[in-house]
């Protein structure tokens, strides 16, 4: 019996260690070796299980693939052998004996090779981290074939589009047919002119669908849309004098995004944050990106109608077609330039001179000049071949010698291009230019006067009645002076998106303006995003004069007091906070009997006495970072000053943070010395509060 027992209880130990070690060796490892592979059912999973190696099928198809996906299979990185499906589950992956890895069917033929020569049989393969799939040499360990090089329709972190200026050889993008066939489709993405880098798209390979304008080391800047932060973390790199790359990254590791070529040709983005998605968008193109819409010297507004209009001194290369709204032709010149003039015999004494567009997609086939801005326009003029120029600080200096191809006006972004045009054109439109605008001014003028007197009329019988109401209104519209254009604005579909729609899960607190979202922008920055309800009042006239509702500490003089809100009330707001990081203290709770000094007070006392440095939290004192701190200080002074128009914008006081603003006034006087009690505030409420319909629940944000 005891011989019996034993026997069963190693045969059940062999049966447990084959399970394990099978399931391990299926699931876990990270590797393929010459005597490890993996069949149809098995995957390889990289050391954090974020990726996954192994065979799937597309939606609607019952076709065999082997791919990388991330999380799960509906996240395809990358795929083998897109061209030749496997038609049923026998497939596996395995280092051949010449050292490839191959994907072989059920009759044990070659379906897909790594295609590598020169290898050993004691290669072995991993899938990293970071979703790349490395074939390694057995002896020196070093890299010999990687399927980041040879990617698909799909681009993730850290993957590279690239290409030698020497050789040729591009690393290239192409799209799948369909959501289910991912073989080879009709779009493709490369990096082209790469004397000022840029990526095309095109369709079958050849004919160039859209681009991306030249890259100024920041963004590409014929793309508007990468500056609303959706196509965030890009970077173009160098190799040597012969490779030139594209990657992109997110700096927060919680990060990682997948960038696919859909099968119509447009880019889809998927976010995820903490591996859960947080975006999911198709980056639209209007008929302006489709390359050379309007032809040679034409530009393309999607604003306009028609959307096609010749560059000034240009004229339809072919009217009738024009007419019908077929602008391929393109347009010619009107007048022919000096140089021109010189070479027919033309009398000429003056110069070309060159016509300002602005926010423009600058043309195809640009060079580049090695001179500093100022000399951008003289050198242009001097060389008879050059037809307009551009400058970005990031890029320098840009000129055109051959046709104007692919021009867009923009609403936003672009930068300024600068057409040369015969002088006689040039003066034409400068006196049709006068003319214009001697007869808008008088008009104006005329207007305005008649509005003036038609005003003083209206309020002369009106009387002395509405004298205050008026008065009240002036005051009012000094308080509406809010510089929209210095602030970062945001679509409603960014926000949406980044809130998941303004869910309930999202929500952090809510006050009486409404509720406060978190929420995470597409490059990974987390947010809070205040959606105004309904019976608030707040957003209607940029104040609100009803009721004074707020966080008792952090609410602006003019706020608290008169009910007048602006951004700059939500400036101070953030000096008050401050200052609380940098002392560690709390200005709800600060104590100061002796003076009954509130926190921003106490601090002001001791700035003007010099003793500033004894408010810093120890904890802070001892980072090193002593100046940084004191910058802060001064800044948080300059968000608290008693005038609101005083205070900057929320835009410049990021810049001073950043120290892109190194200069830094002195401080004027700041509000609240004195320690305010809730019950002035009370007062205030209860005096504004016939009109008003909010429900108010206060939060408050601790400070240290």
């Amino acid at each position: 019996m005891g011989f019996r027992s034993d026997t069963s209880l190693v045969n059940a130990l062999l049966i447990f260690s084959i399970i394990f070690l099978g399931l391990s060796s299926a699931t876990a490892r990270d590797t393929i070796t010459l005597s490890q592979f993996i069949r149809d059912s098995e995957t390889v999973n990289s050391s954090d299980s974020v990726f996954k190696l192994g065979f799937f099928s597309p939606t609607n198809s019952t076709n065999r693939y082997l791919g990388i996906w991330y999380l799960s299979d509906s996240n395809v990185i990358w795929i083998a052998n897109r061209d030749q499906p496997l038609k049923d589950s026998s497939g596996v992956l395995k280092i051949s004996e010449n050292g490839n890895l191959v994907v072989l069917d059920g009759k044990k033929h070659v379906i897909w090779s790594s295609n590598v020569s020169n290898t050993a049989n004691t290669s072995t393969a991993q899938l990293l981290r970071s979703g790349n799939l490395v074939l390694l040499d057995g002896t020196s360990g070093q890299t010999i074939w990687e399927s980041f090089k040879h990617p698909c329709d799909a681009a993730v972190p850290t993957m590279r589009i690239s290409a030698n200026r020497v050789t040729g050889q591009k690393i290239r993008f192409i799209s799948r047919k369909s959501d289910s066939d991912p073989s080879t489709g009709y779009f493709s993405a490369s990096l082209e002119r790469l004397d000022a880098p840029e990526v095309f798209f095109w369709i079958n390979g050849t004919r160039p669908y859209w681009r991306t304008g030249p890259w100024n080391g920041r963004i590409f800047i014929g793309t508007p849309l990468m500056s609303t932060g959706y196509l965030y973390g890009w970077n173009v790199g160098y190799e040597g004098n012969e490779t030139v790359y594209l990657t992109y990254s997110f700096a927060d590791q919680s990060a990682f995004g997948i960038l696919t070529l859909n099968p119509q040709g447009k880019l889809k983005l998927v976010r995820y944050y903490n591996r859960k998605q947080v975006l999911d968008v198709v980056l639209e193109n209007s008929v302006c990106d489709v390359y050379g819409t309007c032809g040679a010297y034409g530009s393309c507004d999607v604003q306009s109608s028609p959307i096609c209009t010749c560059l000034r001194g240009y004229e339809p290369r072919n009217p009738e077609e024009w007419n019908r709204q077929n602008w391929t032709s393109g347009c010619v010149r009107k007048e022919p330039l000096k140089c021109e003039r010189l070479k027919n015999g033309s009398e000429t004494r003056q110069e070309d001179q060159f016509l300002k567009l602005q926010m423009m997609k600058v043309p195809d086939f640009a060079e580049r000049l090695d001179v500093e801005e100022g000399q951008c326009e003289p050198m242009c003029l001097k060389n008879c071949s050059c037809l307009a120029y551009a400058y970005d600080a990031g890029i320098g200096c840009l000129y055109w010698s051959g046709p104007l191809i692919d021009l867009q006006q923009f609403t936003s972004a672009g930068i300024d291009l600068y057409i040369r045009n015969a002088t006689n054109h040039t003066n034409k439109r400068r006196n049709k230019g006068l003319i214009i605008g001697i007869t808008v001014a008088a008009g104006t003028i005329i207007l305005a006067t008649c509005a003036y007197l038609a005003i003083c009329t209206y309020h002369s019988r009106k009387g002395a009645a509405k004298h205050s109401e008026i008065q009240s209104q002036r005051v009012t519209g000094v308080e509406k002076q809010v510089k929209l254009d210095e602030l970062p604005l945001f679509d409603l579909e960014v926000v949406a998106i980044a809130t998941n729609n303004f869910h309930t899960a999202n929500v952090l607190g809510k006050g009486g303006f409404g509720p406060v979202y978190k929420g995470l922008l597409p490059d990974g920055q987390e947010i809070a995003v205040k959606r105004l309800s309904r019976t608030s009042g707040q957003g209607e006239d940029e104040v609100n004069t009803k009721r004074v509702v707020g966080t008792y500490g952090y609410m602006s003089p003019e706020y608290a007091m008169e009910g007048l809100f602006s951004e700059k009330s939500d400036v101070y707001s953030f000096g008050v906070l401050l200052l609380e990081i940098v002392s560690g203290k709390r200005n709800t709770s600060f104590r100061n009997d002796e003076q009954s000094l509130s926190l921003v007070g106490f601090a002001w006392n001791l700035w003007n006495e010099d003793k500033i440095r004894s408010m810093i939290d120890p904890d802070l004192s001892t980072s090193g970072s002593e100046n940084h701190i004191l910058r802060c200080i001064h800044i948080a002074f300059l968000c608290v000053q008693e005038v609101a128009k005083s205070r900057p914008t929320m835009t410049t006081v990021v810049l001073m943070l950043n120290s892109e603003i190194s200069h830094l006034p002195p401080p004027k006087q700041v509000a609240f010395v004195q320690k305010q009690y809730s019950s002035s505030f009370e007062s205030s409420s209860r005096e504004n509060q016939c009109n008003s319909n909010n429900n108010v629940t206060l939060t408050e944000i601790q400070g240290r």
